[in-house]
C-alpha cells in the first residue's frame, strides 16, 4: 500500500467509520487492522524482536535502545515519507520464544517489517516465520553464517557474519599483533577455540579458513559447549601444544572461566584475539588485567567518525538520556541498522513486502556510509549468501586505559593506541 493515500480514500474511510459508528458494522473487530500508514502523519507500526529478559537481556536492552533512538530521532526529522514511526517490540529469549512472538507481530500486530534480534538462533527461526508469511525480516546482529543461507527472499543482514568475525582476528594477527611483536605471522603456533553454537561455530571456522588461506600455522583446533563449568582440559592440550596465538570464541561467563584456568595452569600465549566478546561485563570481572586483550567485534563508540559518520551525534545522544556509555558496541549495530531500514522503507514507499525487498536490494552505499562504518550492498537473489550486506566488516578492537579502541583498520582508530603484548602479561 502506497505511504500517501488520495482524497477519494480518505473519504471512503471517513464513510466506513460513520457507519462502524452508527450501526456496528456487525460488532466489534476483534483483531487489528492490516498496517496502513493513511494520510501523512499517520503511523508506521514495526516490529523488532530482541531478548529482552533472560542471560541475554543486556545486549538484547542495548539494541532496543538503540532501534528507539533511530526512530526518536527520525520522527523528530519528519519520520518516513512523512509518517511517524512506532516499534512494537517482542521479547524473545530463546529461538522458540522468536517463533511465537513473529507470529504474534504478523497475525495480531500486522507489522509490515520485523527488526532484530542480537541472538543467532532467535534470528533463524523468527526469520523463517517471517518468511513464510511473506514479511520483511531485517536482521542487525545475528551473525551465524547460516542465518542467511537458505535462499530467503524477504531477509536482510545488515550486519557482519560470523565468518567475518572469523576473519578479522587472522587480520588483526597480521597487521596488528605480529608487527607489535616483531615477528612473520607465519611463525606462531595459533589455536582456535570456539562454544559450539552456530554463533561460536562460525566465527571458529572463519578464523580456521583464512589462516590456512595465508598459509598461517594452526596446529589445534576445538569446539566446547558454552554451558561447560571446567575447560582446564582444553587449556592443558593449549598448552601442550605451545600455542603462541589463542583466538578463542565465548560468551562471557566461559570466556572468564578460560582465563582462570588459563593463569592457573600457567598457561601464557603471545597475544589473545577474541572472536566478539568485547563488552563491560567482561571488563568488570577482569579489571585492568583486562589492558592488552584483543577482539574482532562489532563498532566501537571509540571509532573515528571520519570511517562512521553520524557515530558521534549518536552517542551524544545516548550519554545524554542514558548517562553513561554504551555497555558495549551492539546498540551501534542496532541504530546504524534501523536508519537504513528506514531509508529503505522511504524508497519503497509503501509496506508491500516485494518493494520494500527491490528497495533494499537496490541499495549500492561504500564503506564509510553508516554510524557502523558499513556501506551496503546485499547478496542478490541466486547467491549462498542472498540478503547478506556484502559491505560489512568486523573491526579489530583493543583493551587500552581500561576502555575498548578500534585499532583495525587503520582508517578507523580514533586515536594513538599502545597495543600491550604479550597478554596476558608476563
Amino acid at each position: 500500500m502506497k505511504f500517501r493515500r488520495g482524497k477519494l480514500i480518505s473519504l471512503l474511510l471517513l464513510i466506513c467509520f460513520a457507519v462502524v459508528s452508527v450501526a456496528g458494522c456487525g460488532g466489534a473487530a476483534t483483531e487489528k487492522e492490516p498496517v496502513t500508514t493513511g494520510e501523512v502523519g499517520d503511523t508506521l507500526r514495526l516490529g523488532a524482536i530482541y531478548p529482552l529478559t533472560g542471560p541475554l537481556a543486556k545486549l538484547g536492552q542495548e539494541e532496543q535502545k538503540g532501534a528507539q533512538i533511530a526512530a526518536d530521532l527520525r520522527n523528530d526529522a519528519g519520520g518516513i515519507n512523512g509518517n511517524k514511526i512506532e516499534w512494537i517490540f517482542a521479547d524473545a529469549p530463546t529461538p522458540e520464544a522468536g517463533v511465537s512472538e513473529a507470529e504474534r507481530l504478523i497475525t495480531v500486530e500486522k507489522v509490515p517489517v520485523i527488526m532484530g534480534s542480537y541472538s543467532s538462533g532467535v534470528a533463524y527461526a523468527a526469520s523463517a516465520v517471517a518468511e513464510k508469511n511473506k514479511v520483511i525480516y531485517w536482521e542487525n546482529s545475528g551473525v551465524a553464517d547460516n542465518i542467511t543461507q537458505r535462499g530467503f527472499k524477504y531477509l536482510f543482514r545488515f550486519g557482519i557474519t560470523g565468518t567475518s568475525l572469523g576473519e578479522t582476528t587472522i587480520k588483526m594477527l597480521r597487521d596488528v599483533i605480529a608487527p607489535e611483536l616483531g615477528k612473520d605471522p607465519k611463525d606462531y603456533k595459533i589455536g582456535v577455540i570456539w562454544e559450539d553454537s552456530s554463533f561460536g561455530t562460525s566465527v571458529g571456522q572463519g578464523a580456521i579458513g583464512l589462516a590456512k588461506e595465508l598459509g598461517y600455522n594452526v596446529v589445534f583446533t576445538e569446539s566446547y559447549s558454552a554451558k561447560t563449568t571446567d575447560l582446564s582440559s582444553l587449556v592443558m592440550k593449549l598448552k601442550q601444544n605451545d600455542i603462541d596465538i589463542l583466538i578463542p570464541t565465548s560468551y562471557v561467563a566461559d570466556g572468564l572461566l578460560l582465563f582462570k584456568q588459563m593463569q592457573e595452569l600457567n598457561f601464557v600465549p603471545e597475544a589473545v584475539i577474541m572472536g566478539g566478546n568485547a563488552t563491560q561485563d567482561l571488563k568488570a570481572a577482569m579489571g585492568e588485567k583486562i589492558n592488552g586483550l584483543a577482539h574482532s567485534d562489532i563498532t566501537q563508540p571509540r571509532t573515528n567518525e571520519a570511517m562512521a559518520p553520524g557515530l558521534e551525534a549518536f552517542m551524544k545522544e545516548y550519554k545524554e538520556r542514558y548517562g553513561s556509555e554504551p555497555y558495549s558496541g551492539h546498540v551501534i549495530r542496532a541504530y546504524a541498522g534501523a536508519n537504513v531500514l528506514f531509508d529503505v522503507l522511504e524508497k519503497a514507499g509503501s509496506t508491500d513486502a516485494d518493494k520494500i525487498a527491490e528497495a533494499a536490494r537496490s541499495l549500492d552505499l561504500p564503506l564509510g556510509s553508516t554510524a557502523a562504518g558499513w556501506g551496503v550492498k546485499f547478496a542478490p537473489e541466486g547467491d549462498p549468501m542472498m540478503g547478506t550486506n556484502e559491505r560489512a566488516e568486523a573491526y579489530g578492537c583493543i583493551w587500552y586505559k581500561d576502555e575498548i579502541f578500534t585499532v583495525w583498520p587503520v582508517e578507523g582508530q580514533l586515536e594513538d593506541v599502545e597495543v600491550l603484548v604479550p597478554w596476558p602479561a608476563r
